[in-house]
C-alpha cells in the first residue's frame, strides 16, 4: 500500500505543529481526515508492517526542499520510520541525499543523444511544424552547454515549447539555461496579461513576484520555504494584490493541498530564478552579505548559477564578489565544485573561469582528481565546466600511477554521450592492452 507525502509541505506543517509526524501527515494528505481516522489507519497500518516490512511504502518526495535546519531532525525521523516500512526519497542532487545513508541509491538518468533528437521530432510533428525541429538541432550543435542541458526533459520540453512560437529562428533562441528559464516566464508574462488584460503583468508586479521568491528563500521564518498563501506575500512584499489579482490565475502558481490554501511555484527552479533576478536588484553591499550567508547552502546552489548566466549590467558586480569570497580556505573543495558550476553557466567563457577567479579550475579540479578522493563529485563538476577538455585530460592519463583511478576515470567516460568520449572507448577496447580492454569493455 503506498502512501505519499510531499517533505516541502510536511516541513512547513511540522514547524507550525512540532507535534505532527510522518504517518499522521501521509495519511491526512492522503485524504484521512478526522483524527479518528487517523488514529485507526496508524494502527492498521502498523498491524500491517508489522507482518512484513515492505507491505506499506512510503514515497516521499522533495528532500531537497526541507528547510537545511530541519534535515537533521527529519532524517532521525524518516530513520525511525523505516524500521517499520519500506520507504523511496526523491531528491535533487544538491540536497546531498547520500547523507540519508540509503540501502540503494537510484539516479534518474539523462536522454541520450538519440533521444533527444527523437523527442525533439516527434514533439514538432505532433504539433504539426516538423521542419521547426531542425532548427532547435542545429542550434543544440552550435552550443554546447545548451546540448548538456537538453538532457533533462523538462528543459528539452520548454526549448521545444520556445523553438514552436519562435518566427525569428535559431538567433533567438536561448544559448544558456538562464536565458531559458528567462524566455519561457516572459512567455507566462505575456500568456496572463493577453488572457487577463484587467491584470496584466506589469513591470511592478514582475519585481514583486521577484520579490516574493527571494523573501521565500532567504527571509521566511525557516527558509528555504517553498509552500506560501497570502500571509506570507503580504508578510514578503505588503500587497495581497499581488496574489489575488495577478499570480492566482496566472501559470506561474500551482495548488498543493485542495482544501486549503497552500500555493507554490509551478517548478522549484522558476522560483529560485526569480529569486536570482530580485538579488541582482538590491544593492551590492546586501547582495554581498546575502551571497557570503548561502554560498555553502545546497539551496542556494541554483540561484547563484542563474545570476552568473544572466548577462546584465550587474554581472561585474557579482564576480567581485565571489572573487572576495573565495579567499577564505576549502579544505575539501566543495567551493571549486560550486565555482564550476557557476562558471559553466557564464556565457562565452572558455577558459576554465580565468579570467573571472584569477585561475583556471580545471587545474584544480584535475589536482582534486587524481588524488582519488570523492573523485565522482569533481568529475561532474569538470565535465559541466568543460567536458571535451575533460575527455582530452582522460585520454592522455598515462602519468597518473594508481591502475585502480586510471580506470575509474576511463570508465567515468561512460557516462558522457558524445562521439569522442565513444570512440576513446572502442579505440581502447581495440588497443591490444587486456586492462584498457577490460575497462573499456564495461560499457
Amino acid at each position: 500500500m503506498p502512501l505519499f507525502a510531499p517533505l516541502r509541505a510536511y516541513a512547513l506543517s511540522k514547524a507550525q505543529q512540532p507535534d505532527n509526524d510522518l504517518l499522521d501527515f501521509a495519511l491526512s494528505f492522503c485524504g484521512v481526515q478526522s483524527k479518528q481516522q487517523v488514529e485507526q489507519w496508524s494502527t492498521t497500518i502498523s498491524y500491517l508492517s508489522g507482518a512484513e516490512r515492505n507491505t506499506v511504502l512510503f514515497l516521499l518526495d522533495g528532500w531537497d526542499e526541507v528547510p537545511h535546519d530541519m534535515r537533521e531532525t527529519l532524517a532521525s525521523e524518516i530513520k525511525h520510520l523505516g524500521y517499520g516500512f519500506s520507504i523511496i526519497i526523491t531528491s535533487r542532487p544538491s540536497a546531498y541525499p547520500k547523507a540519508l545513508s540509503p540501502d540503494q541509491l537510484f539516479e534518474i538518468s539523462d536522454l541520450p543523444p538519440e533521444n533527444i533528437t527523437t523527442l525533439i521530432q516527434q514533439w514538432h510533428v505532433l504539433l504539426e511544424q516538423p521542419q521547426k525541429a531542425d532548427i532547435l538541432l542545429t542550434h543544440l550543435r552550435d552550443y554546447p552547454d545548451l546540448s548538456h542541458l537538453a538532457r533533462n526533459p523538462f528543459l528539452l520540453n520548454l526549448l521545444c515549447a520556445i523553438n514552436m512560437k519562435d518566427d525569428l529562428g535559431s538567433e533567438s533562441l536561448p544559448r544558456n539555461r538562464t536565458e531559458l528559464y528567462s524566455q519561457t516566464l516572459d512567455y507566462i508574462y505575456s500568456y496572463q496579461t493577453r488572457k487577463y488584460p484587467a491584470a496584466p503583468f506589469t513591470g511592478k508586479r514582475i519585481v514583486q513576484t521577484q520579490q516574493l521568491a527571494l523573501w521565500l528563500l532567504a527571509d521566511a521564518p525557516n527558509y528555504p520555504q517553498y509552500l506560501f498563501g497570502i500571509k506570507e506575500v503580504e508578510e514578503a512584499i505588503g500587497d495581497t494584490e499581488l496574489l489575488i489579482q495577478v499570480l492566482r490565475p496566472s501559470r506561474l502558481l500551482s495548488q498543493w493541498h485542495i482544501d486549503k490554501e497552500s500555493l507554490h511555484f509551478l517548478h522549484t527552479s522558476f522560483q529560485e530564478y526569480l529569486a536570482a533576478e530580485a538579488l541582482l536588484r538590491k544593492d551590492k553591499n546586501e547582495c554581498k552579505a546575502l551571497i557570503k550567508r548561502e554560498i555553502y547552502n545546497p539551496a542556494w546552489q541554483e540561484i547563484l548559477r542563474f545570476i552568473a548566466g544572466r548577462n546584465s549590467d550587474a554581472q561585474h558586480d557579482y564576480w567581485e564578489i565571489i572573487r572576495q569570497l573565495i579567499g577564505e580556505t576549502d579544505q575539501y573543495g566543495l567551493l571549486d565544485i560550486r565555482l564550476s558550476f557557476l562558471v559553466a553557466e557564464t556565457l562565452n567563457v572558455r577558459d576554465g573561469g580565468k579570467a573571472l577567479l584569477g585561475y583556471d579550475l580545471r587545474e584544480r579540479l584535475w589536482e582534486r582528481i587524481k588524488t582519488g578522493i570523492g573523485t565522482n563529485s569533481f568529475v561532474q563538476a569538470y565535465t559541466q565546466l568543460d567536458v571535451m577538455d575533460y575527455i582530452n585530460r582522460v585520454n592522455n592519463i598515462e602519468d597518473i600511477p594508481s591502475k585502480r583511478l586510471k580506470a575509474r576515470l576511463i570508465r567515468s567516460l561512460q557516462a558522457i554521450p558524445t562521439p569522442e568520449s565513444s570512440q576513446i572507448l572502442v579505440d581502447r577496447l581495440l588497443s591490444g592492452n587486456r586492462n584498457d580492454a577490460a575497462v573499456a569493455q564495461c560499457h
